[in-house]
C-alpha cells in the first residue's frame, strides 16, 4: 500500500492501480466511459476522466488522464471541485453531443446512457446540439452476436466496442452491450410474452436463470435491473446467457409433449414413456440430471432411476463464469450433491458415451441443450433418448420423447448456493398450465 492525497485528504491505496481505479475503489464518481478492461489503452480514450496531478517532487499541478495515469507514491490528485477541471470535462460533453443523434427526449435507453447521466450531472443544455449534422458513423461491428441488435444513430464514436472481441471473456460474448455508453447495442427480442405486458423496453429483457445465479457477476453492479411487477426481495440482471435466450425462444416455448418432434398428447405420452424403458438390462441405460433445478426435483430424479431399475446415473453442474472484475462464477446447487450424499457421483461427457448404452433419460438446461458436443449427440442418437426439456430445439425433436418442462423462471423450491447455504427460489413467471416440473411431470406419469 502507498499513501497519496485526493481532494487534499490522505488515503492508502494499492500501488500500480490507474488513478481512475483508485477513485473507483474509493468511491469517489468521476466521470468516464471506461470499461475496466481496456486499462488505459490510449485509442479508446474518451478523456473525460482528466485529473489535475501533482508527483512527489513536482511543485504545480498537471493535467493527466486517470484511465492512463499509474498511482505513486505521495502523489497529490485532484479529481472534483475545480473550476478547471469542470470547465474542461463541460466542453468534452459538448463534443459528444454533435457526434450522434441526441434525440434524448425519444430515447428508449435514456436512463441507462452513461452521456446524458453526465449531462445532466453538469446541467448542460441538450438544445445546442438539436440539428441533424450530427457526425453519422459508418463504422459497423463485425460478428456481432445475432442475439443483438443495434442503433448506430446512438454511437458517439468512442471506439470502445472495436476490439470487443479481444477483451471479452470466456462465454461473455455480449460484454459489447455492457460497455457501450450510449447502449447503442441492445437484446432483439424481450419477455413480454411471460409478463403479460408488464414489462418495458427498459427493463423488459431478463434472464432465466439469475434466482438461482443471483446475477452477482454482471460487469456493472448499478445496471442490474428490477424487472418483476412481483414485490421481491431483490434483483435479476440479464447476462450473456439471458440475451442468448431472448434471441432463440422467442414464441419456441415448448408446451406439449413432443415425439420425434411432433405434438404427441399427454395421455398417449405417459403410455409411450413406460414402454421405453420396459425391456433394457441394467448396463444398458443412463439416466443424466441437471443440477438446475430445486432440491426436490433432484431427489425425484434419483428416486426416478431407482423406480426404472436405471443403475448408471450422474449430474451434470452447469456453470456461468466471467472474468470480469465484478465477480467470479456462480454455480448453482454447487454442494447438493454432498448434502444428499451423492458427491462421488460423476459428470456425464456426452462426447465419451460407452457404445454399450442403449437408452437415454436426460433432464436438461440451456447450458447442455447450446453446446454442440450434446447436439451432436442427440443427431447420432435419435430416438434413443428421452428428455426433460424447457426448450423447443434439436435435442428436443431428436428425442424419442420430450416433456416440456418449467422454465428456470417458473420452478419454486430450494437450492444450495455456491456457500452451501440453503436458499429458496420462488417463481417469477407466470407458468403455463403446460409446463411442470420434475416432480409435475413424473406425479402424471405414475398417476
Amino acid at each position: 500500500m502507498i499513501t497519496v492525497k485526493i481532494n487534499n485528504t490522505k488515503v492508502k491505496v494499492i500501488e500500480g492501480d490507474t488513478i481512475l481505479a483508485t477513485l473507483e475503489r474509493l468511491s469517489i464518481d468521476i466521470p468516464n466511459l471506461c470499461s475496466k478492461h481496456f486499462d488505459g489503452k490510449e485509442d479508446h480514450c474518451c478523456r473525460l476522466c482528466m485529473v489535475k496531478v501533482k508527483k512527489k517532487d513536482e511543485n504545480a499541478y498537471s493535467f493527466k488522464i486517470a484511465c492512463e495515469t499509474k498511482i505513486e507514491n505521495e502523489m497529490s490528485i485532484i479529481a472534483s471541485g475545480d473550476d478547471e477541471l469542470i470547465d474542461y470535462r463541460k466542453s468534452v460533453l459538448i463534443s459528444m453531443l454533435h457526434t450522434h443523434d441526441s434525440n434524448c427526449g425519444s430515447c428508449h435507453f435514456i436512463e441507462k446512457c452513461k452521456v446524458k447521466k453526465y449531462l445532466d450531472e453538469y446541467d448542460i443544455n441538450l438544445k445546442i446540439s438539436q440539428s441533424s449534422d450530427y457526425l453519422v458513423v459508418d463504422k459497423k461491428i463485425d460478428n456481432m452476436p445475432e442475439m443483438l441488435d443495434a442503433d448506430y444513430k446512438r454511437c458517439i464514436d468512442c471506439n470502445l466496442c472495436v476490439d470487443y472481441q479481444s477483451i471479452s471473456i470466456k462465454q461473455y460474448r455480449t460484454m459489447i452491450m455492457d460497455i457501450c455508453p450510449t447502449n447503442v447495442f441492445f437484446p432483439k427480442y424481450f419477455y413480454t410474452i411471460f409478463h403479460k405486458g408488464e414489462t418495458t423496453l427498459e427493463n423488459g429483457y431478463c434472464v432465466y436463470c439469475s434466482s438461482v445465479c443471483e446475477c452477482s457477476y454482471l460487469l456493472d453492479q448499478k445496471n442490474i435491473l428490477s424487472i418483476f411487477s412481483k414485490d421481491l426481495s431483490k434483483n435479476y440482471g440479464v447476462c450473456d446467457v439471458g440475451r442468448e435466450m431472448a434471441h432463440i425462444t422467442k414464441n419456441n416455448a415448448l408446451d406439449y409433449v413432443l415425439k420425434f418432434g411432433n405434438y404427441e398428447s399427454l395421455a398417449s405420452a405417459k403410455k409411450l414413456y413406460k414402454e421405453f424403458f420396459f425391456l433394457f438390462d441394467e448396463d444398458e441405460a443412463l439416466a443424466s440430471f441437471s443440477l438446475f433445478y430445486p432440491i426436490e426435483d433432484i431427489e425425484d430424479c434419483i428416486n426416478e432411476a431407482n423406480r426404472l431399475g436405471i443403475k448408471m446415473f450422474g449430474y451434470r453442474t452447469p456453470k456461468i463464469s466471467t472474468n470480469t472484475m465484478a465477480k467470479n462464477e456462480n454455480m448453482s446447487n454447487y454442494k447438493v450433491l454432498e448434502s444428499l450424499g451423492l458427491e462421488n457421483k460423476y459428470a456425464i461427457d456426452f462426447n465419451n458415451i460407452s457404445p454399450s448404452i442403449k437408452l437415454f433419460l436426460i433432464v436438461s438446461d440451456y447450458f447442455l441443450e447450446s453446446d454442440p458436443l450434446f447436439i451432436k449427440f442427440c443427431k447420432e442418437n435419435q430416438g434413443k433418448y428421452i428428455i426433460f426439456t424447457p426448450y423447443n430445439n434439436i435435442p428436443a425433436h431428436n428425442a424419442y420423447l420430450a416433456f416440456p418442462l418449467a422454465l428456470f423462471g417458473e420452478f419454486s423450491g430450494e437450492y444450495i448456493d455456491k456457500y452451501g447455504n440453503k436458499k429458496n427460489v420462488e417463481s417469477y413467471f407466470y407458468p403455463s398450465k403446460d409446463r411442470m416440473s420434475i416432480k409435475k411431470i413424473l406425479e402424471y406419469l405414475y398417476s
